[in-house]
């Protein structure tokens, strides 16, 4: 007896990955033949029981290392300090957006930093793109990969985290933000809408870039209206211990 554990981004429809026919009936007998086939979101299990409707499918989270991650007291600084944490592409991440939106908040505010974590084969051409527009260095800082721990010092710092993916199932970078007790904007979006709630952030349409324009925002005057300790209270349903019992128990 087996068990897969799925994470692919590719069975959403809305994913530019598209799947032969050949390799959907492949992938129907491997579902069929499992003892149970995990997905981190219901989107996901949704997703692929058009696929297979008739396999056993259980979801189980994404898992993060609460030890990594956590709260720490912030520095004192005169800016709020926003941080996304991607490949930084324009395809899934919608990166380019992103920034965008950033110049438009840049021209009426100054208050404020994005930070970038990443080093996607997009990276230097969304450099250039930050030059440009005159933020890099300036308004956006680019980071490039960094290890775990120096991520998890870096998230506890930001005020929040943006993503504004154009599909994703349970990106990891929103879960280790829960964890940090630092709030998200994300957009609602494949698994995100099942993870983002009232207490934890906000999730926004992907199309309309003036709605991510407003709560950016307001954001930045608003983010005390969070508690880190509630975020963090309930992210440790993530945590590998928590997650790790449920795989226990399925085995």
């Amino acid at each position: 007896p087996f068990i897969i554990t799925e994470h692919f981004s590719g069975y959403d429809p809305a994913a530019e990955y598209k799947m032969t026919a050949t390799r959907k009936k492949c992938i129907s007998f491997l579902l069929s033949q499992a003892a149970a086939i995990t997905t981190v979101s219901e989107f996901l299990k949704s997703n692929m029981q058009l696929i297979n409707r008739n396999s056993n499918y259980i979801v189980i989270s994404n898992a993060i290392n609460k030890n990594i991650f956590h709260i720490r007291e912030k520095e004192k600084r005169t800016k709020k300090q926003l941080i996304h944490i991607s490949h930084l592409d324009n395809q899934t991440k919608n990166f380019k957006k992103i920034i965008d939106v950033v110049k438009q908040v840049s021209e009426l505010r100054n208050d404020f930093e994005f930070h970038v974590v990443g080093k996607g084969i997009d990276l230097e051409k969304q450099k250039e793109y930050a030059k440009e527009l005159g933020l890099l260095n300036n308004i956006v800082f680019f980071h490039g990969y960094l290890p775990k721990e120096e991520i998890a010092k870096m998230i506890s710092q930001c005020d929040f985290m943006l993503m504004f993916s154009i599909y994703d199932n349970q990106p990891c970078a929103l879960l280790e933000s829960f964890m940090s007790g630092v709030p998200v904007i994300a957009s609602d979006v494949g698994g995100i809408k099942e993870i983002v709630n009232h207490n934890n952030g906000i999730t926004i349409p992907l199309v309309d870039t003036s709605v991510l324009f407003k709560t950016i925002l307001e954001f930045i005057d608003n983010t005390e209206k969070y508690n880190p300790l509630l975020i963090r209270e309930d992210a440790l349903k993530y945590s590998y211990e928590d997650v790790g019992k449920s795989f226990s128990l399925l085995y």
